[in-house]
């Protein structure tokens, strides 16, 4: 019942196809996706701009008077833009697995095992990614501390927790799109 009510939701024709008027919601965003990426250069310039030329790495994480890392030693620069590098790694991971998902949907495939295995990865990366950056984050700070780029050096403790709330959101959504296929493989060998 689940899969009809969708299908006649979103235009689900029976055998995994999106419907004609249902792709070209999904060619949209898959051009949003592409204007994202050729803005991608600019967003990371400007961000890349302001981390290092404002106080990022302090103690306890907040920007009160400690040097920007411009004015790190070059041991310090070169373990900044490592920490920053991975940072900006993530997005543009994160960021091309949805795409992939989006550019799936407007193909069609949309109750699909490629779909699930994509959902996953997205729920994987963000359910993982405040642990790793929260670890790098206090190692950095550590060897900015005993390079002497930094006054002091506390342990963070704070974790994103609306990043790991959305990466069990889209994994929970995840399991009741394979249940609904399941379901629905099982009626159609129901005679």
């Amino acid at each position: 019942m689940f899969i009809v009510k969708l299908s006649m939701t979103i235009g689900w024709d029976g055998k995994g196809r999106l419907m004609k008027t249902d792709s070209n919601i999904f060619s949209c965003l898959d051009k949003a996706f592409w204007m994202v990426w050729g803005a991608l250069p600019f967003v990371m310039g400007l961000r890349i701009y302001f981390l290092f030329t404002s106080a990022y790495f302090s103690a306890g994480g907040t920007a009160c008077g400690e040097k920007p890392i411009m004015e790190f030693s070059l041991a310090g620069k070169i373990l900044a833009c490592s920490f920053l590098g991975i940072g900006i790694v993530f997005y543009i991971i994160l960021l091309g697995l949805m795409h992939a998902l989006i550019r799936q949907f407007q193909h069609g495939s949309l109750f699909v095992e490629r779909t699930l295995k994509c959902m996953t990865r997205i729920s994987v990366v963000l359910i993982a990614w405040p642990f790793v950056i929260l670890v790098l984050f206090n190692a950095t700070s550590y060897g900015l501390f005993r390079f002497g780029d930094l006054q002091d050096w506390a342990l963070k403790y704070g974790l994103d927790l609306p990043l790991i709330a959305a990466g069990l959101i889209i994994f929970a959504l995840r399991l009741v799109i394979s249940h609904a296929i399941k379901l629905h493989h099982d009626a159609q060998f129901t005679i």
